[in-house]
Parts: structure tokens; C-alpha cells; sequence
């Protein structure tokens, strides 16, 4: 990861932009399901070989259930703003060309993996209208599975770019009395803390300039319980960049408006120029000089022809 931010928004469908209209974000969600079932494998016939076998191997399996996919962008949000989620990488998908990473679409496939697992391990007696399993049986599949999903998701973080955390009232809450940040979601306080300790990659691995120089829990199916469980965690956001409405409609309007002397340059960069400049201005300075450094066909390639261009960008 080399930049994570707090996106404040009303909680809701659209929260990310109230100006676009119902139907645009249903297109802006189907976009990005279309997307996401390009990414899918089928695990049904190879997971019943696994379960069949005496002993599983837990890396393999989560290698195979929760495979990495190819993003920018890893959103975090709360399963309630799920629907926003969804438009809001459509746009990205469709203004910035920028895929992102949602993390409750392997959510569900934690559930069937418990569910599969406990069919084939956990001890059960059969009722009228089913089966009753064994609690500490379910535990020991939970803990199993919930820590695969959990390293799944830290990789994710560290191999994305950059991090979302779509702030709701959903999602993040004040304490009235300390004023610190608190979060119910579990997921939500681990993926905050990854964002902390992960390890912070420099630009220049996420360019393609780097190929030049150095040769680039489902929803739970909506289940409502009787009474949620009311444990909450301090929250630090103070390594994520602030960031809201007026921040996305002013990035989406430099990017649209960007010269054909810039039209190379990321997408992120432009939100970064605007939001983190001086720290990204080194990073964008350090490769650059890289490039200059290597004095060999590389530069006489892209360099010299860019050199003005990155000057400009720079500004």
C-alpha cells in the first residue's frame, strides 16, 4: 500500500455522490459486478476434493478460496453501505479506469467455506428440521476460516495501491465523552490496523516507469440478530488522508480536464498532487532521478520525452 484515505460520507445507496441519479448508480454497481464475475473461480468440485482428503492444507486453501485478484483500490466499509461501495468503484471504474477491491465480496465465501467444513468436521445430531451442530466444533471451523479470510484480506490491503475506508455513520462512530473514533465491525478494526502496520511501498512500484527502470464475511446473507453483540474498538484513522465529496468531484474534474501532455500519468497521481503533494512530489522527484541515473536507452526512450511532461506535472 502507498496511500490510504478517510472518505467521510452520508450513510445510504448513493452516499458518495447525492447528485447522481438512481439509475447511474444501479449502472455504476452492475459495472462493477461485471467486473468482480470476471474475477471468480469455481471451488465447489475442487473444495469437496480437499474435505475428502485426511489432512487440509490451510495455505492452499486460502490461496484457492480467497485468491488475489488485480486492483487499485481496497474499499473498506460497513456490510450496511455495501450498495455504496458498489457504485462508488463503478465510478472509479468508469471516470478513472481504477479497479478496486471490495471486501464483502469474499465475505459470502467465508460463510459456505464454514458451512462446507462444518457438514464434513464438526459434530451433529439431526432434528425435524435439520441438523444441530456441535458449538465448539463451530468454534474451531470459525477460528480456522475467519484467519484465512483475515490474512486474505491484510494481503489485499498490502498489494493495492491504496485504501478507501468509506467513513459512515455506519461504520465509524464518535464517543461523545473521549472524542475517539470506534468502530462495531471487527473486519473494519483489522483492516484499519493493517493499514498501520502494513509495510508502506514506494510509488515506484505501483508505475509503470518501475518496469523501465527496474525492469509493475458475505453480508452474513443479511441475517438480522435479536441483539447485536455491543463490542466496539478505538479506532486510529490518523494514518489515512482526509477525504470527501468535494475531494472526488474536484479529482474527477482535474483528470477530465488534464492536458494531452499528462494523459500517460495515473489517475491516482492526480489525487495525490492534490491531497498528499509534497510527499508524492518526492516519490514522483525519486523516480525521475532513477530514470536520469540510468543514463542508458531507457531514458533516451521515455525520459527525455517526458521530462518536460513531468515538469509540468510537478508544477
Amino acid at each position: 500500500m502507498y496511500k490510504g484515505f478517510n472518505l467521510r460520507l452520508e450513510s445510504g445507496e448513493d452516499c458518495f455522490e447525492q447528485r447522481v441519479q438512481k439509475y447511474e448508480c444501479e449502472r455504476y454497481k452492475k459495472r462493477y459486478k461485471d467486473w468482480w464475475n470476471t474475477q471468480e473461480k469455481t471451488y465447489e468440485k475442487w473444495l469437496y476434493e480437499v474435505v475428502d482428503t485426511k489432512d487440509i492444507n490451510g495455505s492452499s486453501l486460502q490461496e484457492e478460496w480467497f485468491p488475489e485478484v488485480e486492483a487499485d483500490i481496497f474499499i473498506s466499509h460497513s456490510h450496511k453501505d455495501k450498495d455504496c461501495a458498489l457504485a462508488l468503484a463503478g465510478w472509479l471504474d468508469e471516470n478513472f479506469g481504477l479497479k478496486c477491491f471490495i471486501d464483502a465480496n469474499i465475505w459470502g465465501y467465508a460463510e459456505e467455506l464454514k458451512d462446507k467444513l462444518n457438514d464434513q468436521y464438526s459434530e451433529k445430531c439431526k432434528y425435524e428440521a435439520g441438523y444441530l451442530y456441535n458449538y465448539r466444533s463451530c468454534n474451531q471451523v470459525s477460528s480456522h476460516v475467519d484467519n484465512m479470510l483475515m490474512m486474505a484480506l491484510q494481503n489485499m490491503i498490502d498489494k493495492t495501491e491504496t485504501t478507501f475506508l468509506l467513513n459512515t455513520d455506519s461504520s465509524v462512530t464518535i464517543d461523545e465523552g473521549t472524542k475517539i473514533s470506534k468502530t462495531y465491525s471487527p473486519w473494519i478494526y483489522s483492516e484499519m490496523m493493517c493499514t498501520k502496520i502494513v509495510r508502506k511501498k514506494p510509488l515506484l512500484e505501483y508505475r509503470k516507469c518501475s518496469e523501465m527502470v527496474l525492469k509493475h464475511f458475505e453480508e452474513g446473507a443479511d441475517r438480522t440478530l435479536n441483539k447485536q453483540l455491543p463490542i466496539y474498538y478505538e479506532l486510529s484513522l490518523s494514518q489515512l488522508t482526509s477525504l470527501n465529496k468535494k475531494d472526488l468531484r474536484n479529482w474527477y474534474v482535474n483528470w477530465k480536464n488534464r492536458g494531452k501532455e499528462l494523459e500517460c500519468s495515473s489517475p491516482l497521481d492526480f489525487l495525490y498532487r492534490s491531497k498528499c503533494s509534497d510527499e508524492w512530489k518526492k516519490e514522483i522527484s525519486y523516480i525521475q532521478q532513477l530514470m536520469l541515473q540510468k543514463g542508458s536507452d531507457i531514458w533516451k526512450k521515455y525520459g527525455s520525452e517526458n521530462k518536460e511532461k513531468n515538469e509540468l506535472f510537478l508544477g
